[in-house]
Parts: structure tokens; C-alpha cells; sequence
């Protein structure tokens, strides 16, 4: 990942696989990390893929989904969301409400760094 001022981080995790059938459940491996990444994807551990139409998140009584504009492994929602709305530099990410953001939470959380310039989610076969 890189935020707006340029500065990158990353997560790796020795496994990463999504259970079979509907529910696409995340189950990632010991995972490794640089400095400046808080809780990242490793977060979503254990999570069901949630969309607009199939609320499988932890939330309680609202979607995750919806609230993040974009489907992803939501837990109780998230710390990390490629799939929300792109945040313009500047601008601030508000996990609590609606207005969401591509997110991370690192550099002393999400209005301080947060805002990504460039993500990316590589897999390999091993």
C-alpha cells in the first residue's frame, strides 16, 4: 500500500485461502507486517465475504456493505478496504459512518496516513 504522502506498507501472510461455498470465508496464516500497519487485512481473519445483498459481517443490526460502500471480508467492519470509495488526498476517511473511503489504519490511524494512494492484493500458489 501507499498513502498520499507516499509512504508504503505492506502485510504478508504464509496462508490465504477463502472456504468453499457461499460464504467465502478468510483464513490467512501467520502473518508479517511492516512497522506502520496497524491491524490491516489480519483484522478480517476468519470473516465471510459481506456484499449489499448478503450481510454476513458481525455488525450487528447494519451491513457492513453497505455502511463501506463495497463488498470485502468485514469483521465489525474493518481496518482495511479496497473496495470502498476512493478517498481524494486530503480528504478523511470516516470509518464510523457512510462516507468510507480506500482505507488502511496506519501512521497513528486513518486521518493520519491512511488515505491510499495505490493498493494491491498479489497471491501466489505455493
Amino acid at each position: 500500500m501507499t498513502n498520499h504522502k507516499n509512504d508504503t506498507g505492506y502485510e504478508t501472510f504464509r496462508e490465504f485461502k477463502l472456504t468453499d461455498g457461499i460464504k467465502y470465508k478468510l483464513n490467512i496464516g501467520l502473518r508479517e507486517a511492516s512497522d506502520n500497519i496497524a491491524k490491516g487485512l489480519w483484522y478480517s481473519n476468519l470473516a465471510a465475504f459481506s456484499t449489499f445483498d448478503r450481510d454476513l459481517d458481525f455488525g450487528g443490526s447494519r451491513n457492513c456493505a453497505v455502511d463501506r460502500h463495497g463488498a470485502w471480508w468485514y469483521k465489525t467492519c474493518t481496518y482495511v478496504n479496497f473496495n470502498g470509495l476512493y478517498v481524494q488526498p486530503g480528504e478523511t476517511c470516516k470509518l464510523a459512518g457512510a462516507e468510507t473511503g480506500v482505507c488502511a489504519q496506519w501512521h497513528g490511524g486513518f486521518n493520519s496516513g491512511g488515505k491510499l494512494r495505490r493498493s494491491s492484493m498479489m497471491l501466489r500458489r505455493t
